[in-house]
């Protein structure tokens, strides 16, 4: 059922199996698996059905970071989410973006990809992938193109392309007409109210355009995206004055994006050779769009130091263009009429830092909801990373194909070198086997709350330089396994699970 909170009267309460807060990506394939598997779910869509500048408004906020798109435009407030304005690109997590690394403080995920891999084949299916694989080489080798060869720390791989799906228009008619799923647009929740004296959730309130209303639930889900979690967290503060799930005093910190830097790099190339598989828009098989990225195996990056990120053949320019600027040494290195230039341009991973966070503001929006600080911070460590990658792979390219490479981002460019975001707002109620530095366990439940879950790429403990959809869609339908068995005893805390210092150690910052 989809309806508006219009219909709902003035101190409306509901009730349901499992109240799911926001109905974007991940809300509503939760809300799909679950309303398959018989349970009963409400779904509280702070939105609409279509976009509209009064809610968009609701969005704005501040940034006292590092710049990135305005906080309204980066997000999109109506039922699908920001499956509105998703490109599609597609690519599963590696499997040792998921393991504790020395040179990345603060990773290591509290499951591995073994736990993830069986619900990214069905993720695929709901983002409308097709029938397709991740296997670079067997795609070029499929094609009959050239490539370059995967030699010592050089590796290609690849994205997959959806649509892109828009959740909100695809699947519209299915939850019109499911049984179980009460989908509700224009139900913005304000509060999450907390059962005194227990470990559990006792309702959500909100408000809608007739008035507040309440949700009654065994279990509950946040689902409202990177900012909006936290915010919502942090904003309870009734119980608590550091606010829901927040024992860690980790809820707002970690927050990640893809650090994007382009024409990091330029390369030549001679005019025959055939690079349409790095192209996008050019490189097609049977399951649909697909484009191949230069990237340096797990131990390349392990000698470096350096974060994952992978490197595009970027827009190609004509030789004056691409040489403009440069000194005659570099110009020549890259000169060549029978050449084609093209820039290079990379998305990366940045390391989980504390002080990349996001925090409230005194000011408030028309629902009475404190507006938030977004505070993005990528250490200077991750900026010679990322250059020392550059480097590295522009010497592997270098010696294949007649290619020269001309590395832009360097060593002394790096700390002042534009890094622009993906939009892709991760880490703020990170998962995490201790409650002493995390928001939720492994199952991505709140340690602190035992009938509260988080979904979205908010739970994720490092961002890998894949883009989140897939593994947003992944790890919904995995809580949607894990929510529809019969939800546990509330009860204490385990032995696993001790209660956690005010602050993650060696963070001198006071929470919020």
């Amino acid at each position: 059922m989809l309806r508006d909170a219009n219909e709902l009267s003035d101190g409306a309460t509901l009730e349901a199996e499992v109240c799911v807060v926001g109905g974007g990506i991940a809300g509503i394939t939760i809300a799909r698996a679950l309303g398959a598997a018989g349970v009963r779910v409400v779904v509280l869509e702070a939105g609409g059905v279509a976009r509209s500048d009064e809610s968009q408004a609701l969005y704005r906020g501040h940034m006292s970071g590092i710049s990135t798109w305005a906080l309204e435009d980066l997000r999109v407030r109506r039922l699908g989410g920001t499956s509105d304005h998703w490109a599609g690109w597609c690519m599963p997590l590696q499997e040792e973006d998921f393991l504790p690394r020395a040179h990345i403080p603060h990773s290591g995920w509290p499951i591995s990809l073994r736990d993830v891999a069986p619900y990214y084949r069905p993720a695929e299916a709901v983002v409308e992938l097709g029938e397709g694989h991740f296997d670079a080489v067997k795609a070029k080798h499929d094609e009959s193109r050239p490539s370059f060869a995967s030699r010592g720390a050089l590796e290609t791989r690849m994205f997959r392309f959806s649509p892109p799906t828009r959740f909100g228009e695809r699947y519209r008619a299915e939850l019109e007409r499911s049984e179980r799923v009460d989908v509700i647009t224009h139900a913005a929740v304000t509060h999450l109210a907390l059962e005194r004296g227990s470990r559990a959730l006792a309702r959500v309130e909100g408000k809608g355009p007739s008035g507040a209303f309440v949700v009654e639930a065994n279990r509950y889900v946040l689902a409202a995206g990177g900012i909006e979690n936290p915010r919502l967290l942090l904003a309870s503060r009734d119980v608590s004055p550091d606010g829901v799930a927040n024992g860690s005093g980790a809820v707002g910190r970690y927050f990640m994006d893809h650090p994007h830097l382009y024409d990091a790099g330029r390369i030549a190339l001679p005019r025959d050779l055939d690079v349409g598989f790095y192209r996008r828009g050019t490189s097609r098989g049977m399951d649909g769009e697909r484009i191949g990225v230069f990237a340096l195996t797990s131990r390349g990056r392990e000698e470096l130091s350096c974060p994952d990120l992978t490197v595009e053949v970027g827009a190609e320019a004509d030789p004056e263009e691409a040489l403009q600027g440069l000194s005659a040494s570099d110009a020549a290195r890259l000169l060549g009429a029978k050449a084609r230039h093209f820039r290079l341009d990379v998305r990366a991973e940045q390391s989980p830092d504390p002080r990349s966070r996001i925090t409230l503001q005194q000011e408030r929006d028309a629902l009475g909801l404190p507006k938030v600080d977004l505070h993005w911070f990528v250490r200077d460590e991750d900026r010679a990373a990322y250059a020392r990658a550059v480097g590295r792979l522009g010497a592997l390219l270098t010696v294949q194909r007649e290619a020269r490479v001309l590395q832009q981002l360097t060593p002394d460019t790096a700390r002042t070198w534009p890094l622009l975001p993906g939009g892709h707002h991760m880490g703020t109620t990170r998962m995490g086997s201790s409650s002493a530095t995390s928001v939720v366990n492994a199952d991505c439940r709140a340690h602190d709350v035992d009938n509260l879950y988080l979904a979205g790429s908010s739970v994720f403990p490092t961002g890998g330089s894949a883009n989140p959809t897939l593994t947003i869609v992944a790890l919904a339908l995995r809580l949607a396994d894990h929510l529809a068995t019969p939800p546990p005893e509330v009860g204490s805390r385990t032995a696993e699970e001790p209660v956690g210092p005010a602050v993650p150690p060696g963070e001198p910052e006071a929470r919020p």
